[in-house]
């Protein structure tokens, strides 16, 4: 276990979600998709989302607040950090 905090919205935190819910779609461990995937990978993953939660609204899903999702910069700079870490 590590003592870092994530604060919220944060692009640490964002990844972190979004390697989890990747790792549950393709049914791969964070540490997987960190070693294998690709930027375009996110990408896809990314605009799949996006335009599920658009599809849901449509349909008069409850409103949920937009996410604050982290510049491209923010989220390769905060996946560099992760895999030096590794």
């Amino acid at each position: 276990m590590t003592d870092h905090v994530l604060e919220e919205n944060s692009p640490e935190l964002s990844m972190y979600i979004m390697l989890h819910q990747m790792g549950e779609a393709y049914g791969m461990l964070p540490s997987q998709l960190l070693a294998e995937g690709s930027t375009l990978d996110l990408v896809v993953f990314d605009a799949v989302m996006s335009y599920r939660q658009h599809q849901e609204r449509k349909r008069g899903a409850p409103n949920e607040p937009p996410q604050n999702k982290p510049g491209d910069d923010n989220m390769k700079d905060a996946i560099h950090r992760m895999r030096s870490k590794g």
